[in-house]
């Protein structure tokens, strides 16, 4: 069980999710986001009134990626890593609940990190990160990187991904034509062969003087 599960001295605001409990330190989660800064504390919502919120739109998995990367653990640091467990997931929580820093330090992932060799994510992340990005209106600039990185894994691997995620075939089509700009297509060396046909391997290459 997660140390946002059940509450503590600091974290006393109870967010209902999948029919689970998560508790955020209000105050802190007020300075990040102005969605909770109205909702936790002002008067003119129940929530605000009662110290709790029930959200259909968003999953418990989803929200506890975002608490165990923006808000520090029991040792007072922080865990800022992105990857595939979390990337999409902040991505949608970070859209909704209106976290600018968050969405920065996407942003700064996705244009310095993720060309890097040393960035793994599976094509099955990215799509995901592709659907989440557009939803929430990322820049063409980071959607040109997004789909790079994901072209890297050629046409037939990403296809494989796209079946797996089970997505509509609008949604597919979507990613397809758009990936499919900058995969790498390799052509096989031309061979060219001298008009003269002849027995002898001749070295067509080489001058010869009489």
């Amino acid at each position: 069980m997660s140390t946002f599960e059940s509450p503590s001295l600091l974290r006393q605001f109870e967010m209902l999710l999948d029919g689970r409990s998560l508790f955020v330190n209000a105050h802190w989660m007020a300075e990040l986001s102005p969605y909770f800064h109205q909702i936790c504390f002002c008067t003119n919502f129940d929530e605000a009134r009662t110290g709790r919120v029930e959200m259909r739109d968003v999953h418990f998995s989803d929200v506890l990626q975002l608490l165990n990367y923006c808000c520090p653990d029991k040792e007072h640091l922080f865990s800022k890593k992105i990857d595939d467990l979390n990337f999409a997931a902040l991505i949608h929580c970070s859209n909704r609940f209106q976290i600018p820093t968050v969405q920065r330090d996407l942003e700064k992932f996705i244009e310095i990190e993720m060309s890097r060799d040393t960035c793994k994510l599976t094509p099955e992340t990215l799509i995901d990160v592709i659907i989440e990005a557009n939803y929430a209106n990322y820049r063409p600039s980071l959607m040109l990187c997004i789909y790079k990185k994901l072209s890297n894994f050629g046409e037939v691997t990403i296809r494989e991904a796209l079946k797996a995620k089970q997505l509509p075939e609008d949604s597919c089509k979507a990613v397809m034509e758009e990936t499919a700009k900058y995969i790498k297509v390799i052509h096989p060396p031309i061979i060219r062969h001298n008009n003269w046909d002849t027995r002898h391997n001749y070295n067509w290459e080489q001058r010869v003087f009489f």
